[in-house]
C-alpha cells in the first residue's frame, strides 16, 4: 500500500498489490499467500480473541490488540496508534448493533485520507471492500467483492 513511505513505514503488506512486493503486513486475506506476518486467526475456534499484529515494532508500536469478539460483542476497535502524531485512534464499530455496517478508519486525517468503508458481514454478506484510500494520489478504491 506504501501507506507511510514517507514517514519512514515503507511496507504495509496486505497481500492486495502483490506486484508492488508488499511485504510486512500479510494479512492472509488471500489464502494463497500464506498469511505470514499478521495474524488474524478470524473465525477459529476460540471466536477470535484477538490480533497480534506486531506492526512497527521497531518504532515501539509492539502489536495490536483488538479483542474482537469478546465479551462485549466487539463494539469499537480503540488502537491509538501513531499517537504522537495525532492518529488517536481506529474506530472500527465491528460486529455492533448495526451488524457490522463498516469499518471508520479516519487515519491520515490530515494527508485526506479519511475513512476506511468495508462493509464487512453487513447485510449483503460483504459484498465489497471499499477503501477510498489516497484519492490524492490517484487510487481512489479498491473494490474487492470479498465473501461475496
Amino acid at each position: 500500500m506504501g501507506l507511510w513511505e514517507q514517514q519512514g513505514m515503507s511496507d504495509l503488506h496486505m497481500g492486495l498489490w502483490g506486484q508492488q512486493g508488499m511485504s510486512d503486513l500479510h494479512m492472509g486475506l488471500w489464502g494463497q499467500q500464506g498469511m505470514s506476518d499478521l495474524h488474524m486467526g478470524l473465525w477459529e475456534q476460540q471466536g477470535m480473541s484477538d490480533l497480534h499484529m506486531g506492526l512497527w515494532e521497531q518504532q515501539g508500536m509492539s502489536d495490536l490488540h483488538m479483542g474482537l469478539w469478546g465479551q462485549q460483542g466487539m463494539s469499537d476497535l480503540h488502537m491509538g496508534l501513531w499517537g504522537q502524531q495525532g492518529m488517536s485512534d481506529l474506530h472500527m464499530d465491528l460486529w455492533g448493533q448495526q451488524g457490522m455496517s463498516d469499518l471508520h478508519m479516519g487515519l491520515w486525517g490530515q494527508q485526506g485520507m479519511s475513512d476506511l468503508h468495508m462493509d464487512l458481514w453487513g447485510q449483503q454478506g460483504m459484498s465489497d471492500l471499499h477503501m477510498g484510500l489516497w484519492g490524492q494520489q490517484g487510487m481512489s478504491d479498491l473494490h474487492m467483492g470479498l465473501w461475496e
